[in-house]
């Protein structure tokens, strides 16, 4: 099986330490401890930007503030641009859905971008050939 190229929307870092939300946390966990060294995996500036604008110091490090349209759009454009096979997000509402899936791949069709960019959290990485 080929590696996938996976870019990290900064959610999915931000659940390691999500202990307000356990399923997604542990889930996010199990990524990193078991599927992390199978694929390619990166982030960007714009997760690092984001981390260091937490609002809280001692978060500052891990976890990251408040997300904006126009950060979840960089993500976007980021593994866009340079053909990542799945954006991996928990951000249902903008990204990790069927419908921003589409609306997104027929905008970047439209520019030029012919290779599909999926949008999937990290469960659905995790749940990868369990069918085969």
């Amino acid at each position: 099986m080929k590696k996938l190229r996976i870019y990290l929307d900064t959610s999915v870092i931000n659940f390691l330490f999500a202990d307000d939300a356990p399923e997604k946390r542990d889930i996010t966990r199990e990524f990193f401890a078991e599927r992390l060294a199978r694929h390619d995996v990166y982030i960007s500036d714009t997760v690092l930007v984001e981390i260091a604008n937490t609002r809280d110091p001692v978060k500052r490090r891990v976890v990251p503030g408040s997300r904006s349209q126009w950060e979840d759009a960089l993500h976007v454009a980021v593994a866009t641009v340079l053909a990542f096979d799945l954006l991996l997000s928990w951000n249902f509402r903008h990204m990790a859905n069927v419908e921003r899936q589409e609306k997104i791949n027929r905008v970047n069709c439209a520019c030029g971008y012919e290779k599909q960019l999926l949008l999937v959290t990290p469960m659905e990485v995790l749940n990868e050939g369990e069918n085969e």
